[in-house]
This record gives C-alpha cells, structure tokens and sequence, in this order.
C-alpha cells in the first residue's frame, strides 16, 4: 500500500503545485519564449521541475524513511534544482551547467554509494574499485544530459523517462529493493501529475531544473536497482532502458564535434526535430517515440536475465536500425503523408451520436452508477480494517467534506479532483485486499471494469471537447496498463499489483469523465466521504 500512496501522494503535491507557481512564472521571468529552435509559439512557465522535485521528495521524506545514504542523493537534486533554475533564468553557458552536474554526481558516487560495482556475463564479475567509479561517474553525467537535451517537444523527456522508471520500479521491487522501489513510486507519481500539464499542447515546461534532476534521479535508481548481491537482472539493462536519450544525445555530439562545433552547441538535429523534418506533427512524433520506448520497455522486460554482452549487442542493433532509418528516410526526401479521405457513413453516423452530447449525459449517469456501487461493495465489507487504513480513511473523510464546505473556487475543485482520486486509490487498495464485496477475479469484478473501460471508450470516441481528446498521455497510460498484468506474472503479489495498476487507471479515466462539473464533484465528494467513514469506523468499532 505504501508505493501505491507514494505515487498517488507525489501525483498530488505536483497536480496542486503547478497552477500556482505557472501563475508565478512571469513574475520570477521563468518563462520559455519563442525561438528558432523551438517549437512553441507562446511563452511557456518552466516551472514544472519544482513541483515535480517537490512532488519526488516530501512523499519520500515523510513517508519513506529512507535510508541515510540517500542523504547526499537529494543534496545532489538540490544542487541540480537551483542551478536549473538560474539556467531557465539567465541563460548559464553551459561550463556552469556541467560544474553543477559534476558536483552531484561526485555526491551521489561517494557518500551516496551509488556505484556500478559489477558486470554481468556468464556469472557476476565485480569491477576494480577505479573502473567501478568513473563507470558511475560518467554514466550519472551521460543519463543527466542525455534527458536535458533530449527535452524537446511536450511530453517527450516525461513519457519516455516514466516508462523507464516504471520498468526500474518493478525490477527493483522483484527483488525486493524496498528503497528503490519508494523512489520510483514518488517519481512516476510526480512524473504523472507533470505530464497531465505537459502533454501537447503543453501548458508548462519542466525546464532545465526539470530535466537535469529527473536524468539525475533516473541514472541513480538504474544503478541501484541493478546493482548489488540481491539482484538477479543485467547490469547493462539501464543502457537498454534509456537506449533513445542515450542514442540521441551520442548521435548530435558527434555530428556537432565532426562538424568542428562544440558537443553542447544547440542545433535541430535531435531524433524528434528529424521526425518533424520527416512531415510528422507533434503529436504523431512523440507518439511514435513513445512506441519506441514502449518496445525498449517490452525488450528490457524480455532480456532482463542476459548477459550484459546480449544487452550490448541489442543497443547497438537498435542504434544502427533508428539511425539507418532516419538517414535513409532523409537521403531518399521521404516525407509522410496522410492521404485524404472521404469519411464513411459509419463515422458520420458515429459523430451524429455524438454530436450535442446526445450519449454524454447517459455515458456519465452509467459512470456515476458504476462507481457508487463499487465504492459501496468496498465500504459495506464485513471484514475489519487496520487502525492505518481506517486512520487514512477518516483523513480522506475530513479533505472531502472540507473542501464541499469551502465553495465553488478554483482551488477547491482542484482539492476536491485530488480527493476523489486518493479515495480511488484507496478503493483499489482495499478491493485487492479482497475486502469489497467484489472480490478481486470475480465475475462481478470483471464486468464492472470492463463495463467502466467500455463507457470510458465510448466518451473518448464521442466527445467533440479537447480536453476529452484522445493524448499521448492517454496513450502512455493505457500501454502501461495493458503490460502491467503481463511483466507481473512472476509472484501473487506482483500480480496483484499489475491488476491493481490496471483497475487504477480504469477507475482514473471514469472520474475524469464522471465528475465534469462542480456539483457533480461535490456529490461525489459527500458520497464518498459517507462511505469511508464507514471504512474509519470498522478500524475502531468492532464489526
């Protein structure tokens, strides 16, 4: 329970961090303007790393109870923060920039330990102390740049960073790497809030403090969930995992050095500014990242138990297969395009449906129905609770009816939202814990989500309104889901939380589209609250 209200805790503090301080950005002159390299036409606020660190830390300081050696880890994102920040400010040359993430790297190689002790062939060959710290060194320095510069369209060095951190989650809680496994809980949580304002078109940016501590943080928990007695998988599979920014940032140094300039130099000559010059938009290039990070996802989980000369051979077959496409793409003057067609009588007969939300109004009332009963089967469990979860219950009692109290303002929907959602979180819980009526597998269980899934599909496919537009998020969420039961099939607790995972997002999706209004919210609020307050009484009263 406790990674699962990391992540939704972090998802929280970044969700409610973020509209303040972009109200903030102008103020402080963190605003990312319009250039020749860029993609964007407004001002964006860069202000998306301090929520984002904001949303990692507090989580894992209050709640984790981390370990002393990550003491100096954290110095290191402190380090990288407030440099990151002057950068977004004024522009540092990047001398500054690199000195910043020598400093961290040197704190988080020695008092944080964070070490590339061995390599992985035919058995585990550990590495001569000098070899095991540059190794470490320059890994930590190469991963934190290659996602700082890898930061080039809405949602890219995000998404394709969650599902590396997602992969090195699960590897670290297979083997039972508790810490790890808390601080990739934390970051995929306040990756996620971040990207639910990062998705394009972006409203804000994480900026060079953003990117710069989510390379640093991605580098370490690589290295510590590969590393050490207690793990089984390749120690090269961080290589794998981050093979796209890792790739991308080799590919542009070298042509910049080849071509007499400095490796640090800016240009357009990154992997996605190559998929734009292809004909592709911005949506359909970071969609097609996305796959590609998927596929590295899927052969990570595939080679986890090879050797590192296995992995090694695989990345470099991935780097000549992405570069020979590219090259050869831009040799021959290919560019993609979409033919034109005229629509079928299917889908004007679908866009009838949904026009003048004729199917809206239904699709949320069988939303709003659905939820209540599950919320209810968990709330009317015969079975008693710890004195933790009836106290976090009652905590979750207290912010729903809270903020019903408060009024109608922007922050009180926007506490209300995350209420509702730690409230889902919790339900999730509880049903795995086979306390709902609807017990985990069975088939009331199962119609129910696939009732939810098939409702939210159709409010996807007939909504007119952008904000129910169908994302890369969307698609970065939903890949998640669907691979979660499949990479969790080692152990019953694994298991569980690949299911977990998928009734989460499930259930995620139908709050979104449920709870569209304020009042409805607040109904939804005091329903809820109702029922975990019979969930608080059953940890005190006997049952």
């Amino acid at each position: 329970m406790q990674l699962l209200l990391l992540l939704v805790f972090a998802l929280t503090i970044t969700v409610a961090l973020i509209p303040p301080l972009a109200n903030a950005a102008s103020r402080f002159h963190l605003l990312d303007r319009p250039g020749e390299r860029k993609v964007h036409a407004m001002p964006i606020p860069r202000i998306g790393g301090i929520a984002m660190v904001a949303g990692t830390l507090l989580p894992l300081l209050f709640m984790a109870g981390l370990p002393g050696e990550w003491l100096p880890i954290y110095a290191g994102v402190a380090i990288l923060l407030v440099m990151g920040l002057a950068d977004d400010r004024f522009d540092l040359p990047w001398p500054l920039k690199l000195a910043a993430q020598v400093a961290a790297c040197a704190l988080a190689v020695g008092p944080g330990g964070v070490t590339i002790e061995f390599a992985t062939f035919a058995d585990r060959v550990e590495l001569p102390g000098a070899v095991s710290v540059i190794l470490s060194f320059l890994f930590l320095v190469g991963v934190t740049n290659a996602i700082n510069l890898s930061d080039g369209l809405d949602g890219l060095a995000g998404g394709t960073t969650l599902l590396s951190i997602i992969a090195i989650g699960w590897i670290s809680l297979s083997s039972g790497n508790i810490a790890v496994a808390s601080t990739t809980a934390a970051l995929a949580g306040a990756l996620l809030g971040f990207l639910r304002f990062n998705t394009h078109p972006a409203r804000v940016f994480m900026g060079d403090s953003g990117s710069q501590v989510l390379g640093f943080l991605a580098g370490v928990v690589a290295i510590k969930a590969t590393q050490g007695a207690e793990s089984t998988v390749s120690t090269a599979l961080p290589v794998l995992l981050l093979a796209w920014p890792i790739l991308d940032t080799v590919t542009v140094m070298i042509e910049r050095v080849r071509d007499g300039r400095s490796p640090f130099s800016p240009d357009r000559r990154h992997f996605h500014h190559r998929l734009l010059a292809l004909g592709f938009d911005h949506y359909q290039a970071v969609l097609i990242i996305y796959a590609v990070q998927g596929a590295l996802f899927l052969l990570a989980y595939f080679l986890r138990f090879e050797s590192d000369l296995v992995i090694g051979a695989t990345f470099v077959l991935f780097a000549a297969l992405v570069v020979g496409m590219l090259e050869g793409a831009r040799a021959r003057g290919w560019r993609w395009a979409r033919a034109a067609r005229e629509p079928s009588q299917l889908a004007a007969q679908v866009r009838w449906l949904g026009s003048g939300d004729r199917l809206g109004t239904l699709c949320r009332g069988v939303l709003l129905a659905l939820l209540f009963a599950y919320a209810l089967s968990i709330a009317c469990s015969a079975q008693p609770v710890t004195r933790d979860v009836a106290a976090l219950s009652a905590a979750l009692v207290v912010a729903q009816l809270a903020v019903v109290v408060w009024g109608n303002r922007m922050t009180t929907v926007i506490l209300m939202r995350a209420a509702l959602f730690v409230a889902a979180a919790m339900s999730v819980w509880l049903d795995q814990q086979s306390l709902g009526a609807l017990a985990p597998g069975s088939p009331w269980s199962i119609a129910l989500f696939a009732a939810l899934a098939l409702l939210v599909l159709l409010r996807f496919r007939l909504s007119g309104e952008r904000r129910f537009a169908f994302t890369t998020l969307d698609a970065l969420v939903l890949f998640v889901a669907a691979v979660a039961p499949l990479i969790a099939q080692g152990s019953e607790s694994s298991a569980a939380i690949g299911t977990g995972i998928l009734k989460l997002v499930a259930l995620g999706y139908a709050l979104e589209f449920a709870f569209t209004e304020a009042r409805v919210m607040r109904g939804g609020a005091i329903v809820a609250a109702m029922l975990f307050g019979v969930v608080a009484l059953r940890g005190v009263l006997p049952m």
